[in-house]
């Protein structure tokens, strides 16, 4: 595959969505045939791998990072075969309700599976970015998979095996999610062991055994216990969806996929609402999208005791992303406050749901733009009484912590914090007038970002060697100035009372600032470094910078950013900023020592003595 500078370049807005595919692995615009079966599905055959596949002409409801697709190893199967075996798993609702495919290898020799089975597989899906690949292998299929795949199967995302043998002496390499449907003891020993690992999705590693099941009752199983309950992703040494740049240069299946829980509302106790083609007070128009996540708990709450936190999605990304795959569904629901995603983008900026294209499932929708989200707010709060004026925060990933940024200083009376991750900062001009007269109230900031992040932000000069440098040999960090987010934290700095200075990348590596306070933690199984600001005791700023991880979500980084939030309330009257704690929690132990002004620590001391009467004297100093 040839490097492309043209997929990765930023103008005025980030392109992160552009490189985001979709579409199923073999469905090449060349090389294909189509099968018509007689109920009505159509097979596909790529003709380059000799693989049939069906897509179903469903959309999914939910990102399509989640999206389970199903790689079927069944023998020499017909086309006739095929048909009848999705028949036989009464599969095809199934894969109507996520949009799913379902693809079938077939041994290349027209007989019987082998290592020529294995390369032709790894090499297809290693150019597609892989985000939710499921196995389902029956009789001499699942004896290959366990003999030829499963020893190094840390891509894949769960499994259906069914009546599947294993040889002696394979040694267990990367936990996976399966369901066993009559295996032998070698090969149920063998995920058994693998499951049994320690790691941070410990819960999803599952062997779950079967004995005799109909092959629609193992599908059915297989569906709702593992393969709706997560997808893996990699989000290291750069981001799954760049991946495929990488697959002719080396083995990107070797890198580390990492498993992650799909949210299930109703096992959260919560109900997702789908507000398309929407008005909005204030706003001209009836067509505008946002999501809403609302735990049940919150609608049985008192007025005005519910926090709100409004996620913003990437440039050209689905919305539905920042509630699925941030891990914010999952802390709304056990920490009870509200959580919405709105489309903001326009179509000229290549909004996800403003633009032809992706518009299938509800219809071409219009953008509420920046301001629009403050309409959303007030709105939310007519709709929603439980929700506490106090207590709204902001969040979002790459173009979304842009505006998140933005919105922060902007409208610091809505906002009690913000968090922006990964966030460009392609509204520089705005931020750099909004801090040139700052008089407004302050304004609690966290950044976090991870350094192989695709855009370069962190170190804040530019030095970083990884992203586009080693994906792209080219440093975007120099031809686009809106990957520069060094005044981002000045503006911060000055809405929170700090003195700015020019950049010194000695005081702080990663953001060039001199910081109060700092820490290294564990945030997600990751090391990352922490850089604080604070003031009497009180943290305002908190800086991130994440080893070993890309320009995507981290799902740690939601119960991070709450215990962060929460330290902070807004009062509704003067607009003033309400201090709860003396420093934000942490979401993991310290991995190294605590590096604290001297001067700091004895001030901390010296507080302890006389906390009460001071914290409510801070407060509405504040």
């Amino acid at each position: 595959m040839k490097r492309s500078m043209s997929t990765c370049l930023l103008a005025a807005t980030l392109t992160l969505g552009s490189l985001i595919q979709t579409a199923p692995v073999f469905a090449e615009e060349t090389s294909q045939t189509e099968v018509q079966s007689e109920t009505g599905i159509t097979l596909t055959r790529n003709e380059d791998s000799g693989c049939y596949f069906w897509k179903s002409p469903s959309y999914s409801h939910r990102s399509d990072i989640m999206t389970p697709e199903y790689y079927v190893f069944a023998g020499n199967l017909s086309e006739a075969d095929m048909k009848d075996l999705i028949d036989e798993m009464d599969a095809e609702d199934a894969l109507n309700e996520w949009g799913s495919s379902i693809t079938f290898i077939t041994p290349k020799n027209g007989e019987t599976y082998s290592d020529a089975d294995v390369e032709s597989f790894e090499t297809m899906i290693s150019h597609a970015p892989i985000k939710n690949i499921k196995l389902i292998g029956i009789d001499d299929g699942a004896a290959f998979i366990n003999n030829k795949i499963a020893d190094h199967a840390n891509y894949i995302a769960g499994m259906l095996l069914v009546n599947g043998t294993q040889e002696d002496g394979i040694e267990v390499d990367q936990a996976i999610p399966v369901y066993l449907v009559n295996p032998d003891d070698n090969s149920k020993a063998f995920y058994e062991k693998a499951n049994a690992q320690e790691s941070i999705a410990s819960d999803l590693q599952k062997t779950i055994v079967g004995e005799d099941e109909t092959l629609a009752d193992a599908f059915a199983n297989a569906y709702d216990q593992l393969f709706i309950r997560n997808y893996r992703s990699h989000n290291d040494l750069t981001e799954f969806y760049n991946l495929p740049a990488l697959a002719d240069r080396e083995n990107t299946l070797e890198y580390n996929f990492e498993l992650t829980n799909s949210p299930v509302f109703e096992d959260l106790g919560m109900t997702y609402n789908e507000m398309v083609h929407q008005s909005i007070d204030g706003l001209e128009g009836s067509d505008y999208a946002w999501f809403e996540y609302i735990p049940k708990a919150a609608l049985e709450a008192e007025e005005k005791t519910v926090p709100l936190v409004v996620t913003l999605h990437g440039n050209q990304n689905d919305p539905r992303l920042q509630g699925d795959t941030t891990g914010w569904e999952e802390l709304a629901a056990a920490e009870n406050f509200m959580v919405a995603s709105p489309e903001y983008q326009t179509a000229e900026d290549h909004g996800y749901f403003t633009q032809e294209g992706n518009t299938e499932i509800y219809g071409k929708v219009e953008d509420m733009g920046d301001d629009g989200v403050i309409n959303l707010i007030e709105m939310l709060e007519t709709k929603y009484p439980q929700i506490d004026p106090s207590r709204i925060y902001v969040t979002g990933l790459s173009q979304g912590g842009a505006l998140t940024s933005y919105l922060g200083l902007k409208y610091n009376n809505v906002f009690a914090a913000a968090a922006s991750v990964s966030g460009a900062n392609s509204r520089h001009q705005a931020i750099e007038e909004l801090q040139a007269d700052y008089d407004g109230a302050k304004i609690p900031f966290m950044y976090l970002c991870g350094d192989h992040d695709f855009f370069q932000m962190i170190p804040v000069d530019g030095s970083s060697e990884h992203g586009t440098k080693d994906l792209f040999d080219f440093s975007i960090w120099e031809k686009d100035k809106n990957t520069h987010i060094y005044s981002i934290l000045t503006g911060y700095q000055k809405a929170n009372s700090f003195e700015t200075a020019d950049m010194d990348m000695e005081a702080d590596p990663y953001f060039g600032i001199t910081p109060t306070e700092t820490e290294d933690i564990e945030l997600g199984g990751k090391t990352a470094h922490v850089s604080r600001l604070a003031q009497d005791g009180t943290t305002y700023m908190e800086l991130v910078a994440i080893e070993d991880q890309a320009h995507w979500n981290n799902k740690a980084e939601a119960q991070y950013i709450w215990n962060f939030f929460k330290n902070y309330s807004r009062d509704t009257e003067t607009g003033d900023l309400v201090v709860a704690a003396t420093k934000a929690e942490t979401s993991g132990p310290s991995t190294t020592t605590k590096s604290i002004y001297l001067a700091i620590g004895f001030a901390a001391i010296a507080l302890l003595l006389f906390v009460p009467s001071r914290k409510k004297d801070q407060a509405n100093k504040a």
